[in-house]
């Protein structure tokens, strides 16, 4: 019995790694040598880190533009992210670090029409690498991007706008 229940647990450490393999091989699309070696990092060399730096550490841009997503918009806010034609793969992780705000990711039609899951409707869009690419009235913009975060009020944006391009953020609307 004593037995079978070590084996089990090796089984069971085995298929975690396994999957944890996976979800970074399937959400970036990272080589295998680099996951192996950010698990060595996070396991080894960083374990008396908090969550938030071995996060950091391990997806920079994503968790600091999830950080920055949290606390410019309520927990109950809609956010329309771009079409995948936009984004690294990687962005989709954010939905992660983000919730209970609901991502909806548009289609290659960008329609602001599109609706979630339960069917609500988007009530902030994310600016990210020159989308939205359409005219936005927005009540509001946050840009990310610099060090001291810059605030707009009452803005149309219709990108290409040079105060905007390649900057990250989130538009109220």
């Amino acid at each position: 019995m004593i037995k079978k229940l070590k084996f089990l647990t090796q089984v069971a450490i085995i298929l975690s790694v396994g999957i944890y393999f996976w979800q970074r091989l399937g959400s970036g699309l990272r080589p295998f040598g680099t996951v192996l070696t950010d698990l060595q990092r996070m396991l080894i060399t960083e374990r008396n880190l908090t969550y938030d730096q071995k996060m950091l550490s391990l997806r920079p841009d994503e968790y600091f533009l999830a950080q920055q997503i949290i606390k410019y918009t309520p927990p109950d806010a809609v956010i329309y992210f771009p079409p995948p034609e936009y984004v690294d793969p990687g962005l989709s992780i954010i939905s992660y670090f983000i919730y209970p705000r609901i991502p909806i990711f548009l289609d290659s039609q960008k329609l602001l029409t599109t609706r979630g899951k339960n069917g609500e409707l988007g009530n902030y869009i994310l600016l990210y690498n020159d989308f939205p690419d359409f005219p936005v009235s927005a009540s509001s913009l946050f840009l990310f991007d610099s060090t001291i975060p810059q605030t707009f009020e009452n803005i149309t944006i219709g990108l290409p706008d040079p105060r905007f391009s390649g900057k990250k953020g989130i538009i109220r609307l």
